[in-house]
């Protein structure tokens, strides 16, 4: 796994002992950013709003 961070963006990534992927991101900053998450040869494009966290399990 790897990871590269625009901005105030913060971000965790694990296996879980099932074998899901598991990423916990968190926008720290006062503006809505951009990103990608990449896996498996396909990507998504998401935003994540000001002040939040999301988690993303795949």
């Amino acid at each position: 796994m790897a990871s590269t961070q625009p901005g105030s963006l913060s971000s965790v990534a694990f296996v879980t002992p099932s074998g899901k992927i598991t990423l916990i991101v968190l926008n720290e900053g006062n503006n809505t950013e951009n990103f990608n998450i990449r896996y498996n040869n396909k990507s998504a494009a998401t935003p994540l709003t000001p002040k939040s966290v999301a988690t993303f399990v795949f």
